[in-house]
């Protein structure tokens, strides 16, 4: 269909991926910098002490409030909670 006024569903998850890719590189810098055990508390704090990108925030915020032993640890839970 030639002149749609939107883009093509597969176009638009690319771009989401690819986001979604670059939200949590973000997200990999900003923790692999943090002494671990830490609270999800605790990681929010820093983020806003060291202004981290909104998008560091975000995920942050969308992990459950528990104590984290690694970088892994807090990668695990993000693919558990299908982020």
């Amino acid at each position: 269909m030639e002149g749609l006024a939107f883009e093509p569903r597969e176009r638009k998850n690319l771009e989401a991926d690819q986001l979604g890719q670059e939200n949590l590189s973000e997200f990999d810098k900003f923790i692999d910098d943090l002494e671990f055990p830490v609270s999800k508390e605790e990681m929010l704090d820093v983020a806003h002490l060291t202004d981290a990108p909104k998008e560091v925030l975000k995920i942050l915020e969308n992990l459950p409030e528990r104590d984290y032993e690694s970088p892994m640890d807090a990668r695990q839970e993000l693919e558990r909670i299908g982020y």
